[in-house]
């Protein structure tokens, strides 16, 4: 802890607040991996500014939620946890096994509806997570990297046609839609 007051490079408050999530996160995750060379900070040449890096290096733990599943009573592999990963996010799946799944053969227009309802609910709130995502100017990488979108043709239909032709969502270049420097911002209401 003296370390965290000696340091001069982000609030010390800030820091130890920091410490004490990731010691919660490690604890939850199972992780017994946490070491000094687990900790860091990012500095950024241009502005001269630092901050706490991500929380990094996890993975004795995710090992853990994957065995401690496979032996819960009733696993089977659709019951797998799922991880994935953005530039800002870090996401587990963990499945209910309690959970009685319907047989997949089985399907009525009831749950094809609800199904398709979920789907458009999915992109309606992702669409809005993007708007507040985009209150500063994104580039199309940063703006699918942020929804755990990875296909370009799925982005554009679904999320930022959308939202250009509703008005929602502006081009920094409009002029130059393809441009390699194309950015993308909210549109506030005047």
């Amino acid at each position: 802890m003296d370390t965290i007051t000696r340091q001069q490079y982000v609030s010390s408050d800030v820091l130890r607040a920091h410490f004490w999530d990731v010691f919660v996160a490690d604890a939850l995750l199972g992780n017994f991996d946490r070491h000094n060379g687990n900790w860091g900070f990012l500095y950024d040449d241009n502005t001269g500014e630092t901050e706490i890096a991500p929380v990094f290096d996890c993975g004795s733990g995710l090992r853990k939620i994957v065995s401690e599943t496979e032996k819960l009573p009733g696993y089977t592999v659709a019951y797998k946890p799922e991880f994935s990963s953005t530039a800002t996010d870090f996401r587990v799946i963990l499945k209910n096994v309690n959970y009685n799944m319907c047989d997949a053969s089985v399907h009525d227009a009831a749950h094809d509806t609800a199904h398709d309802a979920a789907h458009d609910t999915s992109a309606i709130s992702k669409q809005n997570l993007l708007l507040e995502f985009c209150a500063d100017p994104k580039s199309r990488d940063e703006m699918q990297a942020y929804i755990d979108v990875s296909s370009r043709s799925h982005f554009s239909k679904y999320y930022l046609k959308p939202l250009l032709s509703s008005g929602k969502l502006e081009m920094m270049f409009p002029d130059k839609p393809k441009s390699k420097n194309q950015k993308y911002t909210t549109v506030h209401s005047k």
